[in-house]
């Protein structure tokens, strides 16, 4: 297994996490869509 690959998603997780959440865009999206 390589490390930086995960560390990756991981913080593409994370960048996922902090942006879309707060802003409930993408929950919003998902209602509507």
């Amino acid at each position: 297994m390589n490390s930086a690959i995960w560390c990756n998603k991981v913080s593409r997780l994370m960048y996922f996490l902090v942006v879309c959440l707060p802003s409930s865009y993408c929950t919003l999206a998902w209602t509507l869509w």
